[in-house]
């Protein structure tokens, strides 16, 4: 009798191992699965970035204000450009 209770503590616990070890083998396959997506997962939104910093429209160029004859002048004098700046412009061509 003793012969068959060690025997089946022994297999118990081998059977205890196995399962120990199978469920180990399989928490490693996850972590690599999961590992592995992530990597996909980074180099896919590292791409669609990109796809977005390509599509980016280009800026409007601003065109530089002039004034009219009849604005105030951009030196900030107070007076009218045609009085002030825009003589000074048109002796200087």
């Amino acid at each position: 009798m003793k012969q068959i209770d060690n025997r089946q503590k022994q297999q118990i616990q081998m059977r205890a191992q196995k399962n120990q070890i199978d469920k180990n083998r399989m928490i490693s396959i996850q972590k690599e699965k999961q590992d592995a997506f992530s990597v996909h997962e980074k180099a896919v939104s590292k791409s669609e970035t990109e796809k977005k910093e390509e599509i980016k429209k280009p800026e409007p160029v601003h065109v530089e204000h002039k004034a009219g004859r009849n604005d105030p002048c951009p030196c900030g004098s107070g007076k009218k450009y045609k009085k002030c700046c825009l003589t000074k412009e048109s002796m200087a061509s």
